[in-house]
């Protein structure tokens, strides 16, 4: 029993790893998470992953326990959350005029609030709105609190997401883990879109018909391809330079890998070559699919991340010609 308690712990760690792998490559092969049923899957599956590791942390009494590491971003995170919700609650009308005076002043006005479309108070008719509207009541100062509640449940997964990312992967092993699962799936989106732009039929993935607009790769507005792979070119950069900074070092890495390692024979400086290469040429074509997506927005803030990432991790490279051959590269 005891022996096999001490297993759920590591069986949990196990899902929820991989289950943050399988997130990572979810969202932008569902035609980038924006429709209703990705949104669900998606929320569905950190709320799962999250029960999954406090069951794990809460099974096993030692350390870590259910500490959660330190981020500075808890309090922040937790005013911005009660902020959101403050806008859908229903407060009395002169108070709604002091605090949001243009909701407010909406109300007064429904036939015009109707007219953009809002449906404000639990979708009531216009006509009832202006009988009710001399009435004191109390409106919540969101126009639309159904709008309002989906995007603040999905803050609030994300926010879930962010403190379960960090309180699992507390150790170089994971992290690695993590970023090699974000290249690869940048990476391999970035080569589907390339392929796609070159024998595009006007259907995402040659099979999903969309209205006429700027396709590229799995999502439908060529934007939002750039602004993934603009987040996913520093992470591969980012694993190269964690190559040319190991030197092979052991102690960056896990057991597991070490123990490999040793198995296959692959030496420490070995390791390291092959995956900056790999890295490299992963960051190419990703940089190679950015430049074909034709974003500007998205090539210039690829740029300065890049910039700002060569300037924080330069000092992780020892080596004078390294640190211009990184330089020349960025």
């Amino acid at each position: 029993m005891i022996a096999e308690g001490g297993r759920v712990p590591e069986i949990c760690d196990r899902i929820v790893g991989w289950g943050l792998a399988g997130l990572v490559a979810f969202t932008p092969l569902a035609f980038g998470t924006v429709e209703a049923w990705s949104y669900a899957i998606l929320e569905g599956g950190v709320v799962a992953l999250i029960l999954v590791f406090v069951l794990g942390r809460a099974w096993n009494p030692g350390p870590p326990g259910l500490r959660f590491p330190a981020t500075g971003l808890g309090v922040p995170l937790a005013l911005f959350l009660a902020y959101c919700a403050l806008q859908m609650v229903p407060l009395p009308l002169p108070l709604l005029q002091t605090v949001a005076p243009g909701p407010a002043a909406a109300y007064a006005a429904p036939g015009r609030l109707a007219a953009a479309g809002f449906e404000a108070a639990g979708a009531v008719a216009p006509e009832e709105m202006l009988k009710e509207a001399s009435r004191p009541a109390r409106r919540p100062i969101s126009l639309d609190p159904g709008a309002t509640w989906s995007r603040t449940r999905l803050l609030a997964v994300l926010t879930g997401l962010f403190f379960l990312t960090v309180s699992w992967a507390d150790r170089p092993g994971r992290i690695l883990f993590l970023l090699i699962a974000i290249v690869g799936v940048g990476f391999l989106v970035s080569v589907e879109g390339l392929f796609q732009y070159l024998t595009w039929n006007g259907r995402i993935f040659w099979v999903r018909q969309v209205p006429p607009s700027s396709v590229f790769g799995p999502f439908v507005n060529h934007n939002h391809f750039a602004a993934y792979v603009g987040m996913v070119i520093p992470a591969t950069v980012a694993l190269a330079f964690h190559g040319f900074g190991a030197r092979g070092d052991s102690r960056s890495l896990d057991a597991a890998t070490v123990r490999d390692d040793a198995r296959s024979g692959v030496s420490g400086r070995d390791r390291r070559i092959g995956q900056i290469g790999l890295a490299l040429f992963a960051a190419a074509i990703i940089g190679v699919a950015l430049v074909f997506s034709l974003s500007r927005g998205g090539i210039l803030s690829s740029v300065i991340s890049l910039g700002v990432l060569f300037l924080l991790l330069r000092r992780r490279i020892s080596s004078r010609i390294a640190l211009r051959v990184a330089a020349v590269g960025v």
